[in-house]
């Protein structure tokens, strides 16, 4: 990764750091609400990697995290889905489950 590119993405993480976190060039971790579509389904029926391409890092739900989890744990309304993809994965992401 060049200077140029680190430096870029340091500006992107403390501009924007509610909306995305660019780790490295073209992989992005960022937060969606459970879209309405998954409400109620366990997250292997989801099935949001195969539709994105994107992976499910955690869950919120209120103030507490459920890291890396498990593929039959429920999705609920008001729960937050924190994702990591591409820019393009991203968008799929947006377009396809939002």
């Amino acid at each position: 990764m060049s200077y140029a590119s680190m430096g870029a993405n340091k500006i992107v993480n403390i501009l924007k750091p509610d909306e995305i976190l660019m780790l490295v060039e073209g992989l992005n971790v960022f937060k969606a609400p459970v879209p309405a579509s998954l409400t109620g389904k366990i997250l292997a029926e989801s099935q949001i990697r195969r539709k994105t391409g994107c992976n499910v890092i955690a869950i919120r739900s209120g103030v507490s995290f459920n890291v890396n989890p498990d593929p039959t744990v429920k999705l609920k309304k008001n729960e937050e889905l924190i994702l990591i993809g591409t820019a393009e994965a991203e968008k799929e992401f947006k377009k396809v489950l939002s």
